[in-house]
């Protein structure tokens, strides 16, 4: 009870400062039950008296009225019950006006105890009737009370339930989005990835087909060459064409075997076959592949071999070099 009492005072404190004679009221009644339970029942005299008078003063019937039973019980518990029926009537008074039926169902057992004590049998068999009657309609209404508290629990439960499902459901969404917009941006890499390697495939189309152009209008030339003028030529000088052809032939499949070898390109290795090779011999055999385009278009080729010039190089690689030059 010392620490309830020091709490109590200290908010009684902090009602008078802030004139809350309501809130007083409440403090005074509290102090009031604490100094009765403790057997100080000057002092709880003395403040359920105060907390009259704050609850007059802010016209507050059912504080009044329960205030009134109050002072009452304590006059009965000290025996003096001259002063009780006073503010147990003027309870009975208040609480009948407004209605306040737990007020009256503890007011009337109090004057039944009390005129129980006169000897007074027939006052007390009235209010215990009037006690008995009361305390059905109290026990429903408790009854109804408990049940309303209880609805409201199971509702405020439900709420909460449901509002706990709703924001499992959200953050289940706001996942699910997050891993749309994941997707959505792994796809952007995929595009990207694709958009560069279509990219490579146009360039590589693009360096088949210029590695190709001058091999096979060797072959069209030296094909034209021979259909034109076969009549006119020997043997020999057919059979020599035959062979460039064959040859030019020969290498326009190492240079498709060479683009095509996809793994290769793309780790940066080429298969290069390096050896010792006379590379006067090389430029002289790409150079015979282009007279007759040149002759027919009046242009003049001219080299003039030096000594031979040996290189440690891969044969292919360096006829595509030359061809391109």
């Amino acid at each position: 009870f010392d620490n309830a009492l020091l709490y109590c005072l200290h908010s009684l404190r902090i009602r008078r400062n802030l004139r809350d004679f309501r809130g007083m009221a409440a403090s005074l009644h509290v102090l009031g039950d604490i100094y009765q339970k403790t057997g100080d029942y000057f002092r709880a005299l003395l403040n359920y008296r105060r907390a009259l008078v704050a609850v007059q003063i802010v016209d507050e019937k059912y504080g009044e009225a329960m205030t009134n039973s109050r002072v009452g019980s304590l006059y009965l518990q000290l025996n003096l019950p001259d002063k009780a029926f006073p503010y147990l009537y003027k309870a009975l008074e208040i609480a009948g006006h407004i209605k306040a039926h737990e007020v009256e169902y503890e007011t009337h057992h109090l004057l039944y105890e009390l005129y129980k004590k006169q000897n007074d049998y027939q006052q007390a068999l009235h209010h215990f009737e009037l006690f008995y009657a009361l305390r059905s309609d109290v026990t429903s209404r408790q009854a109804e009370q408990t049940l309303q508290s209880v609805q409201r629990g199971h509702e405020i439960e439900k709420a909460q339930k449901e509002a706990e499902i709703y924001r499992l459901k959200n953050v289940e969404l706001a996942d699910a989005l997050q891993e749309v917009q994941i997707l959505n941006e792994n796809l952007a890499q995929v595009n990207i990835h694709l958009e560069a390697l279509n990219k490579e495939k146009n360039e590589f189309l693009g360096i088949v087909a210029h590695d190709l152009q001058n091999p096979l209008a060797g072959v069209s030339m030296t094909a034209s060459l021979v259909r034109s003028y076969i009549g006119k030529m020997q043997a020999e000088d057919v059979k020599q064409h035959m062979e460039k052809i064959e040859r030019t032939i020969d290498r326009m499949k190492e240079i498709i075997v060479n683009l095509l070898d996809i793994n290769a390109i793309e780790s940066g290795k080429l298969r290069l076959s390096l050896e010792s090779i006379d590379v006067t011999a090389l430029i002289l055999s790409v150079l015979s592949e282009y007279v007759p385009r040149a002759r027919s278009k009046e242009i003049s080729l001219h080299y003039t071999p030096s000594s031979p010039v040996y290189a440690w190089v891969d044969r292919q690689a360096t006829l595509q070099i030359l061809d391109n030059l």
